[in-house]
């Protein structure tokens, strides 16, 4: 379960900011997201057929340049195919391209950082944006949540 493998950072409830909890029935259960880019990818993520377990805001914390540091990307999930030895292990940060294109330089080290430390502990580090996130299969999951959550 990925809740017992990894600290989770807490997303508390501030004016400015959005907030949503996403109804999951994997291990891990119910988890928050801090933006709707993030719920989309969340909620894509609990309707692939071969997930196994999510949770948000994993803390990682890693050694750059001799410093401790930490990061929290926005998702952590597993799937497994029957009968798979081995199960896939993604971390996951979700951003807006813009932002992507317009601060290359600043997140350069610290996605650095994140695929050394995912392939030290076997995950895979993924970058994903809007045009990964917003698509028919998105639209599809929206329209079975309210059906599924009954």
């Amino acid at each position: 379960m990925l809740k017992s493998q990894f600290e989770q950072r807490k997303i508390g409830k501030t004016a400015a900011s959005f907030r949503q909890q996403t109804a999951l029935t994997t291990p891990s259960g119910p988890q928050w997201t801090e933006s709707a880019l993030e719920a989309s990818a969340v909620i894509q993520i609990a309707f692939v057929p071969t997930v196994v377990d999510i949770i948000t805001q994993p803390i990682l914390r890693y050694t750059l340049a001799g410093k401790d540091r930490q990061y929290t990307p926005d998702i952590a999930a597993t799937f497994a195919e029957e009968g798979d030895p081995i199960p896939q292990r993604f971390i996951i940060e979700v951003k807006r391209r813009e932002e992507l294109e317009n601060k290359r330089r600043e997140f350069a080290d610290k996605f650095y950082a994140a695929r050394e430390e995912c392939a030290k502990i076997g995950f895979e580090f993924r970058v994903l944006h809007e045009g990964h996130l917003e698509t028919a299969y998105y639209r599809n999951a929206l329209n079975l949540l309210p059906v599924l959550s009954r």
